[in-house]
């Protein structure tokens, strides 16, 4: 039955240590996964950051006079290098993210040929300007004394004017074109038609310039990468409440759990008492906490054989309380109890750790002394115990005076069985009585 209630509560730990782990391990799976979300996250506000770095510079180059086209270049692979990381985060994620980080891809690598579109046309632009500002500085040079070409250098230089505006997203007011000149030389037409022709293709270099830059500028990609961020986090609070349960969940069940480990442990520890309260019970002596009658055949039956395998004696001493029963006529039986107990304590604190003391009937105790080798080994120690016994006990302030009377019989020397054993030290301590009390005897075969 104790082995039965033991292997259940085995069981009921193993179960619960069982849960305990699955529990630990889920929570654990289903936080990394938030974090992963999470991470995805920040690295997408990372990748946002980086495209508003990389417009910032765009925007940069059209609004400054000069161009730095590699910090330009520069945002641009750092975003690449952001996009690479947020593909990475996103690999494993559900299909929606897939499709949605897909068409981001695909818009990313619109904004990169967008933006060398758009380099280009600048360049272009910019050659344009310089040429054509250095063609009418050129002209005004020549014809600063011709007022009839130098109205038509006024209106082209304003017109230039107006187009480097526009192309800095600074809208001038036009002037009116003066009329064609009449009056005006073969070769002043010639200056004035290539003028306006280089007006023209400035004009349209601004607009695809322009159209270049607003096609870099894609309105979809941002609502994308909104639309993206605004998914993820609502799986990442998704994932996060369904953490947070879990959590709730493992720590209620790990509440519980060292709840009924205590308990078990408690029951266990009452079942453990309960057990050796029972067994110490029924192989000691109530009074005096020695070990008892049963306790010794116990004993004697283990002891006899180790003593016989390894060649040694075993000592048994029988001891009788000389005058006890006038202690108890005189004073009581509680100071007969005392006494017992007093006797016992002194009993204990003369014999060897190895040795073992039983106390077998009212004022009868019994001595086994191990691992002798002779016997006189075994009547020193008789000796030494009748000394130290047969000092007075004061007991609530009487003064009892008894003495022992000690029987010693040896394995093999006397018998190899414990009842006889027994017996012989019990007539060797009759003997002792007999023979004036307070001795030790030691029995022989020829009733010495």
């Amino acid at each position: 039955m104790k082995k039965t209630k033991l292997i259940f509560v085995l069981i009921i730990l193993s179960f619960s240590l069982i849960l305990a782990i699955y529990g630990a391990y889920h929570r654990y799976s289903n936080l990394k996964n938030t974090m992963e979300i999470q991470d995805s996250i920040l690295q997408l506000v990372e990748l946002k950051s980086a495209n508003a770095e990389w417009d910032i510079e765009l925007n940069r180059i059209h609004s400054d006079n000069i161009p730095h086209f590699d910090l330009v270049n520069s945002a641009a692979v750092k975003y690449e290098k952001e996009m690479m990381l947020f593909l990475n985060k996103t690999a494993n994620f559900k299909k929606s993210i897939q499709e949605s980080t897909a068409d981001l891809v695909v818009l990313s690598s619109m904004k990169k040929q967008s933006m060398n579109d758009y380099l280009s046309e600048v360049a272009v632009t910019r050659n344009s300007l310089k040429f054509l500002d250095t063609l009418l500085f050129f002209l005004h040079s020549q014809y600063q004394n011709d007022e009839n070409i130098l109205k038509y250098l006024t209106y082209a230089q304003h017109r230039l004017t107006t187009l480097i505006a526009s192309n800095q997203n600074i809208h001038l007011k036009e002037q009116k074109k003066p009329a064609e000149c009449q009056q005006c030389s073969l070769e002043q037409n010639e200056a004035i038609f290539k003028v306006n022709q280089h007006l023209e293709l400035l004009k349209e270099q601004v607009l695809l310039s322009h159209k270049a830059r607003e096609a870099f500028y894609n309105p979809e990609y941002e609502a994308l990468s909104t639309n993206l961020f605004d998914e993820l986090s609502s799986i990442y609070v998704e994932a996060d409440m369904v953490h947070q349960t879990i959590q709730t969940k493992v720590l209620m069940f790990t509440a519980i759990l060292v709840i009924i480990i205590v308990i078990l442990l408690i029951l266990l520890y009452w079942l453990y008492r309960t057990i050796d309260g029972h067994r110490t019970t029924g192989i000691t002596d109530p009074l005096t906490g020695l070990y008892n009658r049963k306790k010794l055949f116990e004993n004697l039956k283990s002891l006899i054989p180790s003593h016989k395998k390894s060649n040694s004696k075993l000592a048994l001493l029988f001891i009788d309380l000389d005058g006890f029963k006038g202690v108890n006529d005189t004073h009581g039986h509680d100071i007969g109890d005392k006494l017992l107990q007093l006797l016992s304590e002194r009993l204990t604190s003369s014999v060897r750790k190895q040795d073992s003391i039983y106390r077998i009937g009212g004022d009868e105790f019994i001595i086994l002394v191990q691992e002798l080798n002779r016997l006189e080994d075994a009547e020193s120690i008789a000796q030494s115990i009748l000394t130290k016994c047969n000092k007075p006990y004061l007991l609530d302030k009487n003064n009892c005076n008894v003495t022992l009377s000690i029987g010693v019989s040896l394995f093999p020397d006397h018998t190899e069985n414990p009842n006889e054993l027994l017996k012989y030290a019990d007539e060797a301590m009759y003997d002792s009585k007999r023979n004036g009390k307070g001795i030790v005897t030691t029995w022989c075969r020829k009733r010495c």
